[in-house]
């Protein structure tokens, strides 16, 4: 079954037997399911896209993490739509509950460019101090072709050097997975802090030389 969700509040500041209840205002600021994977889009859509869908998802994540905070035993209901029938079915949740749902999905691994929030989002569920984390750098597609000097030839870029240059990795999750599942033929090469490279079919010493160089430059920062 695929599900679409929305967010709302019941009728009300109080459920039945006078356990608190978000406001529709309140519900409506939090984080639908699966909305916090926009806390880190996919690198290859434009900018103004990724800031506007980032920005809104820090917005609800920030909201979920005051509310699991101020009040966390307090009820939202969630109205669900299936996507092929259209049938609509309502569940009602804790804050708790919900903050738990975005820390299995996407989770603080899924999003690392803001692992600073969702560790801040584990923090209010357990009741503690957010501990001192740093977000990891991720990088687009449009910053890893310029950076490379890459051209696009139907589904391969070439660079400058005349790598053949078949993937391109965009984090160190996927550098790591790229690294541990070897292709025939084809060489990861990485940037030393290994947050970014690309994969290339049989690179001679020129073209792994001039990968690695402007790897390493645009991957020289904090």
């Amino acid at each position: 079954m695929v599900i679409a969700v929305v967010v709302c509040a019941g009728c009300g500041a109080s459920a039945k037997g006078g356990q608190d209840r978000l406001s529709p205002a309140e519900a409506a600021k939090l984080p639908k399911s699966g909305e916090l994977w926009g806390l880190c889009p996919v690198p290859d859509v434009p900018q103004d896209f990724r800031e506007r869908v980032s920005r809104a998802s820090r917005r609800k994540a920030e909201a979920l993490i005051r509310e699991v905070r101020r009040r966390p035993d307090a009820l939202v209901t969630l109205e669900y739509e299936d996507a092929h029938s259209g049938e609509k079915f309502t569940e009602t949740k804790t804050v708790r509950a919900l903050a738990e749902e975005h820390l299995d999905n996407p989770g603080i691994k899924g999003v690392p460019c803001q692992r600073k929030l969702m560790t801040e989002l584990q923090a209010a569920v357990d009741g503690r101090p957010a501990p001192a984390v740093a977000n990891e750098r991720t990088y687009t597609l449009d910053q890893v072709v310029a950076a490379l000097g890459l051209e696009k030839h139907g589904a391969v870029y070439t660079s400058p050097d005349g790598c053949a240059v078949q993937q391109l990795y965009f984090q160190r999750d996927e550098v790591k997975i790229a690294l541990a599942e070897p292709i025939r033929n084809t060489v990861v090469i990485a940037s030393p802090k290994g947050r970014v490279g690309v994969l290339v079919y049989k690179p001679d010493r020129r073209c792994r030389g001039g990968i690695a160089r402007d790897l390493a430059r645009l991957d020289a920062g904090t």
